[in-house]
């Protein structure tokens, strides 16, 4: 069984007649492709050329622009080919990133900051232009894929966009080495955060599983952006629409990714408005629900809350709640990934 694929212009041009396919996507796959998306080929050619030339960087030069020098979640992310101390065989991070916000607030050291301040543009010729470019277009392309999903949990078609005008977005440019070898790790299955995410893959390596606990290699097709479900859209559809159980398994020498994880504004409340619902989910503070989980996620920053650096005004989770009770859900219906 395949990923569904949509075009995303026919259907921004008649969503009604769209709504049912956009309907069956979302609800049996979690998960689909968009062609026609309005991010032309220079754009996404020219940001995953920079990646590139990034990350082939020496260690020393792309530590210029480490996360850890910040407060926030911008920056360069190393990989860590340490094993986690979870017994998993896993390793802590197979993969680096170059991270992006929205840096719409100053560097002054608030909690918003830490999903709203400064970036950390490398100095390469023509870096900046090309990602800015690049990300303006995925960005228009979230706007239309916000509506056909706002319309497939029977809200109004602005619902996510107008709560997004300063949102908690994030672009990261992805690599990953080739993979360890001799290592067959079991599947790391993650949800994100925000509203949904956009994805290019230059190789195949992304595997989703289904609400019905089929798994799914996605196709890294150059014509086609991949959508995912996140958390808080499976709060604000009341369960209607799950986030993704994905990850990352098997794959080529040098896989790239450009990874758009589009969210709410800082001080949006979700909490369901789906007609749909079919669950009940607590109000969630987006700005601090996602704030929590980047901190928990990120060592620098967790080690800036222990040593009373950075107040938080929330606890951390242990885990990511949502997709614990989605793997709660999974086990009680043995829809487990294998």
């Amino acid at each position: 069984m395949e990923i569904p694929v949509l075009d995303l212009a026919a259907s921004s041009r008649a969503p009604d007649g769209a709504l049912e396919w956009w309907r069956e996507a979302t609800v049996s796959f979690g998960a689909l492709q968009v062609v026609n998306h309005g991010v032309p080929d220079e754009l996404r050619n020219a940001c995953l050329r920079m990646a590139a030339e990034f990350h082939s960087k020496d260690e020393n030069v792309k530590a210029r622009y480490a996360m850890s020098r910040s407060r926030g979640i911008t920056g360069y992310l190393s990989p860590d080919p340490a094993l986690k101390q979870d017994g998993s065989g896993r390793l802590v991070r197979d993969y680096a990133s170059l991270d992006f916000g929205p840096e719409s607030e100053p560097a002054n050291g608030t909690v918003r900051s830490i999903l709203l301040g400064p970036n950390a543009w490398p100095e390469l010729p023509g870096f900046r232009a090309a990602v800015q470019a690049y990300r303006d277009a995925v960005h228009a392309c979230a706007v239309a894929v916000a509506g056909m999903l706002a319309r497939v949990c029977a809200l109004p078609p602005d619902r996510l966009t107008r709560h997004a005008t300063q949102g908690c977005s994030l672009l990261r440019l992805l690599h990953y080495p080739a993979p360890a070898q001799g290592r067959e790790e079991p599947p790391n299955g993650h949800t994100d955060y925000e509203w949904f995410t956009l994805i290019v893959q230059t190789s195949p390596g992304l595997e989703i599983l289904r609400p019905d606990g089929g798994r799914i290699a996605v196709p890294a097709r150059p014509d086609a952006i991949t959508v995912l479900i996140g958390d808080l859209l499976e709060v604000l559809s009341g369960g209607y629409l799950e986030s993704t159980l994905h990850w990352v398994r098997s794959r080529e020498p040098d896989r790239y990714s450009l990874t758009y994880f589009f969210g709410p504004d800082f001080d949006d409340v979700v909490a369901p408005e789906s007609g749909n619902a079919v669950g009940d989910y607590p109000p969630l503070h987006a700005g601090h629900h996602l704030t929590a989980l980047r901190v928990r996620h990120l060592a620098h920053l967790r080690s800036a809350v222990r040593d009373g650096e950075l107040a938080l005004a929330f606890d951390l989770p242990a885990t990511n709640p949502l997709k614990a009770a989605k793997e709660q859900r999974l086990v009680a219906s043995a829809r487990r990934p294998e």
